[in-house]
């Protein structure tokens, strides 16, 4: 069920917002993709992956991405496009 409504999410999004939108919200959280790697107990180069193309990784992996980011998956899925709606309107 969660996958399917990501997927649906990530459609509606396009999808191509969600690698700014970690890199945003990690650097916004003063966290560096070391700093990611060693939270989630992965390589850094693991962790770059996610980043660099997380539509490609699994559902568990954003979720886990999220809890050390302290944010819902959601906001992974929106907040590009929450952040452009901003810009849009100013």
């Amino acid at each position: 069920m969660i996958d399917t409504l990501l997927n649906v999410m990530y459609d509606y999004t396009g999808g191509g917002g969600m690698k700014q939108t970690i890199k945003q919200l990690r650097r916004s959280k003063g966290i560096t993709q070391k700093d990611m790697a060693e939270r989630l107990n992965m390589s850094l180069y693991a962790y770059r992956k996610i980043e660099k193309n997380p539509a490609a990784c699994e559902i568990k992996s954003l979720l886990a991405v999220g809890n050390v980011l302290n944010v819902p998956i959601t906001d992974i899925f929106l907040f590009h496009n929450i952040t452009n709606s901003n810009n849009q309107h100013s």
